[in-house]
């Protein structure tokens, strides 16, 4: 996690949490992503991955008391 964080890929906030850090126009990134996204399959793969976390991140959130009592919570219904 530590080298992650010292490559700026992640921000760890003591007593907060981890977090992915803004990729944009990142250099290690745009170099990977010249490697991982050479073929049709990868860039499929990529998305796929990206759209499995964000269901992942509103199931986890949508089972949270707290939040489901948010005012804005019945626009997402």
């Amino acid at each position: 996690m530590r080298s992650l964080e010292l490559l700026g890929l992640i921000e760890m906030r003591h007593g907060v949490g981890t977090f992915l850090a803004s990729t944009q126009k990142h250099p290690l990134v745009e170099k990977l992503s010249m490697f991982i996204l050479e073929d049709e399959k990868s860039k499929k793969d990529v998305e796929l991955t990206r759209q499995i976390h964000e269901m992942e991140a509103i199931r986890v959130i949508s089972c949270t008391v707290t939040l489901r009592t948010l005012p804005m919570w019945d626009s997402f219904l």
